[in-house]
């Protein structure tokens, strides 16, 4: 008579026993995965594959992120590899410093060349297209806009101004000696002498010179000859 031996059994995808489903020595079998499970000494099931099925994703994942696989990959194990980080399809990185190695190497013009391009070359000063760049309607925009006078009139410039510039040249007198401006920044200073009144108007930027009418000199009284006077008065 004959005996049919059947293993615990399932034919759905993914399901696993469980520890408490096997007994030490018994085996189950998931014929929809083609594994075959038993209970290890440590209490965990663990399984034999199929390897004619294709390994799915998840468990090349799980594998090579695995402790056992972890532990083999260390600083050693990389160094005796022997990868050359420099190396670029099949050559080291000094191969591609040499150009003529290269397909594309540029050619390098010889002095005659040089010397024949440098001959005809257009002087900057002399070129009709700096000129008419210098001229162009854009130049001239940029000129007309507001925002150069405000370069122009900005404390920065007007700064350097006053330290490096001399704000006047010479003030020559005559029958004296002239003033010369000798530093950025220099002042004439206008002083009044006896009978002389200077004034000045901030508005207009004027300064006026002139007579100081309000001094009066006084001629006294002629009394000679006798029983004749004369009063000059007082001006």
């Amino acid at each position: 008579m004959t005996t049919n031996i059947r293993l615990k059994k399932s034919s759905v995808l993914g399901r696993v026993p469980s520890a408490g489903d096997l007994e030490y020595g018994e085996v189950a079998i998931n014929y929809a995965d083609g594994r075959l499970f038993y209970k290890t000494s440590s209490n965990t099931i663990n399984y034999f594959n199929n390897v004619s099925n294709t390994v799915s994703s998840s468990e090349v994942i799980s594998l090579i992120d695995s402790a056992y696989v972890r532990s083999k990959i260390d600083q050693s194990y990389i160094n005796n590899l022997d990868v050359n980080a420099g190396t670029l399809d099949g050559q080291d990185g000094t191969y591609f410093l040499n150009y003529n190695n290269l397909f594309n190497a540029p050619s390098i013009p010889d002095s005659a060349f040089v010397s024949g391009i440098a001959s005809t070359t257009v002087s900057p000063a002399d070129s009709d297209q700096i000129r008419s760049a210098v001229d162009s309607a854009f130049i001239q925009n940029l000129v007309g806009n507001d925002y150069v006078a405000t370069i122009v009139d900005s404390a920065y410039v007007a700064l350097r101004v006053g330290d490096f510039a001399e704000n006047f040249g010479t003030v020559a007198v005559v029958g004296d000696l002239s003033v010369d401006a000798t530093t950025g920044g220099d002042t004439i200073t206008f002083a009044a002498g006896n009978g002389v009144q200077i004034s000045t108007d901030v508005a207009s930027k004027r300064i006026t010179i002139g007579a100081n009418t309000t001094q009066a000199f006084d001629f006294g009284t002629f009394s000679a000859p006798v029983t004749f006077s004369l009063d000059m008065g007082a001006i």
